[in-house]
Order: structure tokens, then sequence, then C-alpha cells
């Protein structure tokens, strides 16, 4: 092989490992974003998570006490007490 052709050979090699870490670059970019992206959607699951088991609690507290006391008439209380939980549990961090 010629010295011209061996040099226009590396020439042509070099440009493609410019691309080619160009490329790699890109890709490590878009996996540095997509890792942040996933850590804050499982952030933001494990808060909804624990506001499901919160208001879980809260609806099995709940039914216990409407079974007492809808014998008793106090239904209006368990309502107002109800309506303070989910806000508790939704609109408090």
């Amino acid at each position: 092989m010629s010295r011209v052709a061996r040099e226009s050979r590396t020439q042509e090699l070099e440009v493609r490992l410019e691309k080619a870490d160009a490329a790699l670059e890109e890709h490590q970019d878009r996996v540095a974003i997509m890792d942040e992206h996933l850590k804050n959607v499982q952030q933001e699951l494990k808060y909804t998570q624990s506001r499901v088991r919160g208001t879980s609690m809260c609806a099995h507290t709940h039914a216990h006490t409407r079974a007492r006391t809808d014998t008793q008439g106090y239904t209006h209380k368990l309502t107002c007490a109800c309506v303070q939980c989910v806000v508790r549990v939704f609109y408090t961090g």
C-alpha cells in the first residue's frame, strides 16, 4: 500500500473515530438523563405508595368506625373526619 493510500485511510479512520466518540458521548448523556428520570419516577412511586397505604389504613379505620357509629347516629361526624383525613393524607407532606 502506498504512503498516500495509508494517509488517506488513516484520515478516514480518524474521522470515523471522531464520529464514534461523539455518538458515545451523546449516548452517555442520554443514559445519565434517563437514570436521573428513573430516580425521580422511583421517588414519586414511593411517595404515592405511602399515600395509598395511608389512605387504605384510614379507609379501614373509617369503615370500622362507621360500623360502630351508624347505630349511634354519628354519621355527620364520621363524614367530617373522613374529609379531614383525605385532606391530611393528600395535601400535607
